[in-house]
């Protein structure tokens, strides 16, 4: 089969590689549709390592098509149209046990060899979902980023009536408007540099858009809340100075989330007397543990469709990281 291979930093390639076998507890996917993900691209330039040995098979966002499962495997049957966690948990550990199923101590081993750039996946039933009729392919490779905002928006605690700012207005930024409006959120900000995607936020709903770079967002953040600041800011765009803006328009009792994968060695100069006096909580979000039933029940709920810009065919795949890195694209779709 085809696959998209990283065998390096900035070094990728389309090579022909053998299927994997299908085991007993497996699911083989014709793989029909692929995203690119920011950290497909954080892997392509090295800031964040992929698990396992190069060359690393590339791509986790995707939809597909069963062509055939293993003996033991008796609820997903072939022609089924199905989304696959590109995770595998071992459910024994530590972690797994313990609610942390996402840092299972065996992630890395269990990792399998084969990724969403390419014809085929083979992966255990346990990663595998099956998709509802009235969904599309389009719309069905979004469970996975949509599983990880969800994971976000539990650990929010977001309620009705909360104010919310998105830092970044890329799919994630702009998933993450999506269920803040669906949560309840009753003033939204959105601070983005790119016009065609600030535009793209107030059609989805941003009640507020900021462009960072003409604009003091920190004026405008206090001037929108009343000079409350915001209760969940979600910086969702990888960048230092975005970071820090979504620091400085934190309000009391609130929530800073750090919704990005960034360069190993940045730091930040955060006050812990700022903190201590908003009383302020600082979250990450990794992985998405226990959310994929409940994202593949909201991708009708979410305008999925106007955040795919680009459409490039498997044999283009490799091209995707300098389209990436244009700015422009909001999803990249590959449509293997």
């Amino acid at each position: 089969m085809k696959a998209l291979l990283l065998k390096g930093i900035r070094d990728v390639a389309l090579e022909e590689v053998p299927v994997a076998s299908v085991g007993p507890h497996d699911v083989k996917i014709r793989n029909k549709r692929g995203l690119l993900c920011g950290t497909d691209h954080s892997q392509y330039v090295g800031t964040f390592t992929p698990p396992g040995e190069y060359p690393f098979f590339i791509g986790h966002e995707i939809s597909g098509i069963v062509e055939e499962v293993g003996t033991q495997v008796q609820d997903i049957k072939p022609g089924q149209m199905v989304v696959a966690n590109p995770v595998l948990y071992c459910n024994e550990c530590y972690r797994c046990r313990n609610g942390q199923q996402h840092f299972c101590e065996k992630l890395i081993d269990l990792w399998k060899p084969t990724g969403g750039f390419s014809e085929y996946m083979v992966v255990n039933r346990q990663q595998v979902f099956a998709i509802p009729e009235g969904i599309t392919l389009d719309q069905a490779a979004f469970a996975e980023p949509v599983s990880v905002c969800l994971h976000c928006i539990d650990m929010a605690n977001m309620k009705p009536g909360m104010s919310v700012a998105i830092i970044g207005a890329g799919p994630i930024g702009l998933l993450l408007l999506q269920l803040a409006i669906r949560s309840g959120a009753a003033l939204t900000l959105v601070s983005e540099p790119v016009e065609s995607k600030r535009d793209l936020a107030r059609k989805l709903g941003a009640d507020v858009v900021v462009d960072p770079t003409n604009e003091d967002i920190m004026q405008k953040a206090f001037d929108v809340s009343k000079n409350r600041g915001f209760d969940v800011v979600i910086e969702a765009s990888g960048n230092e100075k975005a970071a820090m803006d979504a620091y400085n328009i934190t309000g009391m009792k609130s929530t800073l989330f750090f919704f990005a994968v960034y360069p190993i060695e940045l730091t930040l100069p955060i006050s812990p007397f700022i903190m201590y006096y908003k009383e302020m909580t600082i979250k990450a979000v990794f992985f998405s543990p226990y959310s994929f039933p409940r994202a593949i029940n909201m991708l009708p709920k979410l305008e999925l469709d106007a955040l795919i810009t680009h459409h490039l065919p498997l044999e283009k795949a490799a091209d995707v990281f300098e389209l990436h890195e244009t700015g422009e694209p909001v999803k990249i779709m590959i449509e293997c």
